[in-house]
């Protein structure tokens, strides 16, 4: 049963949206638009490890794999998988040594839908691990620095404000000492 929220993601990326398959989990490149490309939180991994082991990997919970094209097209020779979605369940996948995952394909995404389909992916799953703000804060300083992104096409991409990349921008100058206290305060703490 397709939900409300999962038919209006399909109707956002309509036409980049592909087949839902198992793909080999060594052909996956993580993508670095994800926010936990850089962050995995090795407790969550290791609870889902032991939830696939128990009771296998469930279909529903596929990760979303960018499917590049050489000619753009969905008709065209795939050159490159990239994980938009699913990091900590792609990895728990990798360390239990599965051949194959099961993933939803999209075709040709740009750098900022696959920014998107994270995000929304992020706010969709309810058994979903909170992202800490300073892992955000982080991912758009990388996106700002490495990736040359404007605040206002990181604001776009992930769907917040200008203000909200810039406050977050902010908190990416603080020492590592204060850092390091920040990591402490749980995801969705004051």
């Amino acid at each position: 049963k397709i939900t409300n929220s999962e038919n209006s993601i399909k109707n956002v990326f309509k036409e980049k949206l592909g087949e839902f398959t198992s793909l080999d989990i060594n052909k996956i490149n993580i993508s670095e638009f994800n926010t936990r490309c850089q962050f995995l939180d090795h407790l969550h991994v290791k609870t889902l490890m032991a939830s696939i082991e128990k009771r296998g990997y469930i279909p529903k919970s596929a990760v979303w794999v960018n499917a590049v094209t050489d000619n753009g097209t969905k008709e065209g020779n795939i050159i490159q998988y990239r994980l938009v979605a699913g990091r900590h369940r792609y990895e728990a996948c990798r360390r239990i040594e599965l051949n194959e995952i099961p993933s939803q394909l999209y075709y040709n995404l740009t750098d900022e839908e696959e920014c998107e389909l994270d995000t929304i992916d992020n706010e969709l799953d309810e058994h979903h691990k909170p992202i800490n703000f300073l892992e955000v804060a982080e991912h758009y300083k990388y996106l700002k620095d490495i990736k040359g992104w404007s605040i206002r096409q990181i604001a776009r991409a992930k769907n917040v404000s200008k203000s909200d990349v810039a406050r977050k921008l902010n908190i990416t100058e603080l020492s590592n000492e204060v850092k390091q206290i920040l990591k402490s305060v749980p995801p969705g703490g004051q």
